[in-house]
Parts: C-alpha cells; sequence; structure tokens
C-alpha cells in the first residue's frame, strides 16, 4: 500500500486502487489491529537510520493538526480520534521529528512520530504537573524516540520553534553529541556569568552587534508587505535559572549554561513596520559572527517541516480528504502519507540542486528502466533543453518527473514545486503501469 501512495500521490482508497479485490485489500490491511501504528513509525525510523551514517544532522520538530470536521458524521465514534485545537472538530495531532542533513538541507527521513488526541471535557490541572503528565512532553518524549534512529550520526542537532522553550529540555536532552537549537519563547529572567541577574532579551540588547546579514523577507496578504529586512548578529553566554513556578522542577539544577544567538532588524530597516527579531538559546558554543551565524541559518531551515505539513494537507496528499470511517485506520493511514510525502520533498531539493542523492533513495531499478524510456521524448535538441545531470543521481530523476508534471525544463523559468512534482509521480505512475504490461519488461522485474 506504501508503494501505492507514494506512486499515486494520493490518500483517497479509492483512486490508490486498481480493481475492486485491491480496494478490499487496502481497507482490510488499515483495519487490521495487527497492524500497528507503532509499527507503521519504526518502519519510517528504521529507513531513516541508514541515511544518517557519519553525517552533522538537524532534526526540524514541530506539531500540526489533522482535522476531520467535514467527515464528522461518517466516522465511528471512540474509534481513535478526539478534539482539535478549537475544541469542536474531530482528528488528531501529529508532532514529527524530519531530518536533514546539516550540511546539504536535504531531506533524509523521520527520526519520529507521534499521534495523539484529547479527550472531550477535558479540563486543565488546577496544580503544577510533573513534564511527564503535560502535553508538551512530547518535545523531549520526541528527542528521545530519535535517538536510537541517530546513532550513527556524527552530531545531532534538535531544532525546535517557541513552543519547545521548555527548561526540562534543555536538562534532559543534551549530551556530548546532541544539541538542542530552540526559539525562546518568553522573556525571561537569566543570570550572567558574572553573576548579575536580567532580563534575557534585554540583556541581548546591551550587547555588541557582531555582524549583519539581510533577506527577503515574503509578503502575507493583508498583514505585510514583501520587503528587504537588514539583521544585526549579537550572541552572549547566559545562565538560564531554574523556574520556581513547578515544585516538580526542583529534581533539576538551578542553572543552565546556554547561548542566546539575537537575529534583529535595525530600525532604518523595519521603518514603520513591526521589526523581525529572533532569539535563539542553543547548547552550541558560540564564540565568533560565523558560528551566530549558523545557528541563525540552522533555524531559517523550518520552513522545510512547514512545507512537509502543507504538502501532506492540502498541496499534495490532502490528508484530511480521506474517506475511511475508523478513526484507528486514518491515523495509520496518516503515518504512511507522512512516509511517502519525503520523496517529493527530496525531488523537489534535488531538482533546485540542493542536494546530491542517489537516484536509488527514491527510485526501484524497474521504475530507473523506465525514465530511461521516457526521457528520450522529454529532452530538446538543444543542450538547454536537456536532463544536465548524471542517471546515478535524485536530481536526473527528478528533472523528468517535473517536465511530466508540467514544468518546460528551461533553467529560466520558475523552478519546479511540489504541486508540478506531484502531479508528475501521479502521470509517471499511471505511464510506469501500461509499459510494464508489454511482455519484453520482464527483465526489469527483478
Amino acid at each position: 500500500m506504501e508503494h501505492k501512495i507514494a506512486e499515486k500521490q494520493t490518500i483517497v482508497i479509492n483512486r490508490l486502487s486498481d480493481n475492486w479485490s485491491e480496494l478490499m485489500s487496502f481497507y482490510r490491511y488499515l483495519g487490521n489491529d495487527k497492524v500497528r501504528e507503532g509499527a507503521l513509525i519504526e518502519q519510517a525510523q528504521s529507513q531513516c537510520r541508514g541515511q544518517v551514517a557519519g553525517k552533522d544532522v538537524l532534526v526540524l520538530q514541530d506539531s500540526t493538526e489533522i482535522n476531520y470536521a467535514s467527515h464528522q458524521g461518517l466516522i465511528q465514534a471512540e474509534s481513535g480520534l478526539g478534539l482539535v485545537g478549537n475544541n469542536q472538530d474531530i482528528g488528531y495531532f501529529a508532532h514529527c521529528s524530519l531530518v536533514i542533513d546539516a550540511q546539504q538541507g536535504s531531506v533524509l527521513g523521520l527520526s519520529d512520530v507521534q499521534l495523539w488526541i484529547r479527550a472531550a471535557g477535558q479540563e486543565k490541572p488546577t496544580a503544577p504537573l510533573p513534564i511527564e503528565k503535560k502535553e508538551t512532553y512530547r518535545w523531549i518524549k520526541a528527542c528521545q524516540a530519535s535517538q536510537p534512529c541517530l546513532q550513527q550520526a556524527r552530531e545531532v542537532t534538535f531544532v525546535q520553534d517557541r513552543e519547545g522553550d521548555i527548561y526540562d529540555s534543555f536538562v534532559r536532552v543534551p549530551d556530548e553529541r546532541t544539541h538542542l537549537l530552540i526559539r525562546s519563547r518568553v522573556n525571561r529572567l537569566i543570570e550572567t556569568m558574572q553573576g548579575e541577574k536580567h532580563k534575557l532579551y534585554d540583556y541581548a540588547d546591551q550587547q555588541p552587534a557582531c555582524g549583519g546579514y539581510s533577506f527577503l523577507l515574503p509578503g502575507l496578504p493583508g498583514k505585510r508587505k514583501q520587503r528587504n529586512v537588514e539583521m544585526q548578529v549579537r550572541f552572549v553566554q547566559v545562565k538560564l535559572l531554574r523556574p520556581d513556578n513547578n515544585p516538580h522542577a526542583k529534581v533539576y539544577p538551578k542553572n543552565v549554561t546556554l547561548y542566546l544567538v539575537q537575529g534583529k532588524e535595525t530600525p532604518q530597516s523595519a521603518g514603520k513596520e513591526k521589526p523581525v527579531e529572533w532569539n535563539l538559546l542553543t547548547t552550541h558554543p558560540v564564540s565568533c559572527f560565523e558560528q551566530a551565524l549558523q545557528m541563525v541559518h540552522w533555524y531559517s531551515l523550518r520552513w522545510i517541516i512547514e512545507d512537509y505539513f502543507r504538502l501532506l494537507k492540502s498541496e499534495g496528499f490532502n490528508l484530511e480528504a480521506s474517506e475511511l470511517e475508523q478513526g484507528y485506520s486514518l491515523r495509520k493511514l496518516g503515518v504512511i502519507a507522512m512516509k511517502s510525502a519525503l520523496l517529493v520533498m527530496q525531488l523537489r531539493q534535488a531538482r533546485s540542486a540542493t542536494s546530491t542523492q542517489p537516484i536509488a533513495v527514491g527510485f526501484s531499478v524497474v521504475q530507473q528502466a523506465f525514465l530511461k524510456v521516457l526521457l528520450v521524448g522529454l529532452e530538446g535538441q538543444t543542450a538547454k533543453h536537456k536532463n544536465p545531470y548524471q542517471e546515478s543521481d535524485l536530481a536526473w530523476a527528478s528533472w523528468i518527473i517535473a517536465r511530466l508534471g508540467g514544468w518546460k525544463g528551461y533553467q529560466s523559468q520558475r523552478p519546479p514545486g511540489v504541486i508540478t512534482f506531484t502531479r508528475g509521480l501521479k502521470r509517471f505512475e499511471s505511464m510506469l503501469a501500461g509499459w510494464l504490461l508489454a511482455p519484453d519488461k520482464d527483465m526489469y522485474k527483478h
């Protein structure tokens, strides 16, 4: 079933199936209690494990909700779904750990996936809870669950947004080869290395700027205009103080030593707009501008997991459109789609020359043979209209799939996106099915 989802780029069972027998087998597979959600996650971790050996990796972590409000009257009650963010619609939450190469930014796989639900009528506790009893524990749990998958990596950095800014994480996650890079959530009280106490952001503002950089900030309709942003970078070593409002935190040391890296827009650049400001806490030593800028760059790569969620939910797989009626089946289908969506991400990266992964990452020997057949009709007469990549590279396959998806093949054209690759993979699969019916193709089936 997984290869069908990867090839046809849909999670709608009727579209995956080529006949009634196959349709029924898919329903039985997802409804079978022996097909465990945890086992599917373990398969994803196993696939990722072989891709990280000897590499410095970033683990981009974030949560999303899968909302089935449009199917609310069809889904069986108490079958694995619960309330989502608005406390009215049904669905489930997913917390994904997407692993990328720290040097190239290429997608390597998933080191962990956590799914959970909220029960109806769930009340907020009146007394402080240990971190293990809180929903935010998923940030720590995801790091711990990722470790076996990442054992062969040279260095691991978990990259998290503001919700991951938890004192417990800084105590429990890091080790000699494991680091954290987290955007600060609150202007905490900190202690300087000289023993003085300050507010975190105020103390950062007191530090001299060590350098600057610029980037193009995209516009948001009705919120802000696109503009070029000029940023100043500061860094300083600080001691994060243990929170006193939770008695369960008393088992932790009174402080942890971290580095704060601040990227802050200059007043001249911001004008009348709200200045862009990032305050990043990291366990990586930062002693110069280049190291500080590295932390800013690594954090900026979080857009990759945001793109990944868009691909799952709207742009490609449309995960929330599934017609299944059983919640646990929907959750298992979600995990399978999460693994399958990795190929689309990898193809786009290969086409934009941000990765140099081998073709075997995404295509079998049979599929590679058919790609060669297709290439003859897709290349033009001029050098500018020929596939410029080696057959052993994933980029070579991505050029072909993009052409099938409607990309014209010119370097001056806008690079193909996930919609183009999704469309191209669908067309590739339908053409491959017909090609394999020819009797002289048996030689490729082994």
